[in-house]
């Protein structure tokens, strides 16, 4: 029951293993997953797993359904052109909505309105909008493994993870854009003005606490965003106007941008570049 409660939290969906999984349907969603620029062995590298476990998979050799946790690396290093979701992951594996779930269908990428997704599917989402957004400006982009998606501190030996790396040729002065996403929501619950506000500003401190690490690396040792454009992309529109205006007159010595996306509507409606001391153009998207 463990495994089950574990999707619920994913996709705060109810959904119940109620087949048997359909090995021609997840082998078939995998090798689209994959795309035409990688190999097999490649891909299982990037979900964390051996080609060996992919090969089975693959060729139907499995014996039991694929594990929750292969499942979501699947979902999240599927190739952006093959629009593969979790939940067609899920389904493929015996998983279905329960009858009494009401589904909403009227949203692209099954999104709904109050954002109810896991947090690799959010990410997954962002990394469609902002991977549309560059193709329909004509540009040349290419998503990095999660391998190249990590900072190291040599001083230190701490690693900064991102959540999505380009390479790109958009931006003047940069060839990599680094993006870090923040899934904060505000709960939901109503509240009044005072209370509502001190949430949002609790929240914003936080998100900057966290965030800490990554303006450190920018201090310490500011070689290693040497033509990267560094993008932290908020969700949330109540929060990131609380962190913009914390960080407001913070100078960073590389190239650093707020960014806001809207997942309903799968649309970018806000970036502004924090202040920096380098000779940076302003490469905004909006």
């Amino acid at each position: 029951m463990s495994e089950i409660k574990d999707v619920l939290d994913i996709n705060e969906s109810h959904w119940v293993q109620q087949y048997l999984p359909d090995f021609d349907e997840l082998s078939q969603l995998i090798n689209t997953a994959k795309g035409a620029e990688r190999t097999m062995s490649q891909f299982a590298e990037e979900c964390g797993v051996s080609p060996a476990t992919f090969s089975r998979i693959v060729n139907k050799k499995n014996a039991k359904a694929t594990s929750l946790t292969l499942l979501q690396s699947i979902a999240e290093h599927a190739s952006v052109e093959s629009n593969i979701t979790l939940e067609q992951l899920l389904q493929a594996n015996g998983w279905r909505k329960s009858e009494n779930e009401i589904e909403n269908n009227s949203r692209i990428y099954n999104i709904s309105e109050s954002v109810k997704a896991s947090v690799l599917e959010c990410n997954q989402l962002i990394r469609m909008i902002l991977s549309d957004d560059l193709l329909m400006r004509g540009v040349g982009v290419k998503i990095l493994p999660q391998s190249k998606r990590r900072q190291i501190l040599t001083r230190t030996g701490i690693v900064l993870n991102y959540d999505i790396c380009y390479e790109t040729d958009l931006f003047e002065g940069c060839d990599t854009w680094l993006i870090k996403v923040i899934n904060q929501k505000m709960t939901g619950e109503i509240l009044n003005d005072d209370k509502k506000n001190r949430e949002i500003n609790q929240k914003a401190t936080d998100i900057i606490k966290e965030l800490a690490l990554l303006f450190l690396f920018d201090q310490w040792q500011p070689k290693l965003f040497t033509k990267k454009k560094n993008t932290l992309v908020f969700v949330d529109e109540e929060i990131y106007w609380s962190v913009k205006k914390k960080l407001k007159g913070m100078e960073t010595k590389n190239y650093f941008t707020l960014m806001l996306i809207d997942l309903c509507n799968c649309e970018i409606l806000d970036e502004t570049p924090l202040a920096s001391a380098g000779d940076y153009e302003d490469n905004s998207l909006i």
